[in-house]
């Protein structure tokens, strides 16, 4: 967690953290989770979701020439989508140790793209 501001109040201090990395559900813990909590997870994520790609849009966060918004309709079979899965495990793993090592790196070269 970074603390992001402090904010005085009737005589204390109060602090106010953000995540840097989401909480991430593992393949095993999602498999047995009850479908209705599935279905408000995934709710949530997909408003959070929305609500950051339209700011993005009206904030000029989709201009540069190697911005990237798809929408990809597929047709896999089990073992597909399995491997489809791991993949993109593996992609979102990659992407969390680039983005530790820009954080670390920004702390003294200055500042860095957001995505």
């Amino acid at each position: 967690m970074t603390l992001i501001k402090r904010v005085p109040r009737h005589g204390a201090l109060e602090l106010y953290y953000t995540t840097i990395v989401g909480p991430s559900i593992t393949n095993r813990a999602w498999g047995p989770t009850p479908a209705i909590r599935q279905a408000s997870v995934v709710g949530a994520a997909v408003d959070e979701l929305g609500s950051i790609v339209t700011r993005a849009a009206q904030t000029g966060g989709f201009d540069d020439a190697e911005a990237h918004l798809s929408r990809s309709p597929l047709s896999l079979d089990r073992r597909e989508w399995s491997e489809v899965a791991r993949e993109l495990d593996a992609l979102n793993l990659k992407l969390q140790k680039m983005d530790a090592a820009s954080r670390s790196a920004s702390r003294t070269a200055g500042g860095r793209r957001r995505c």
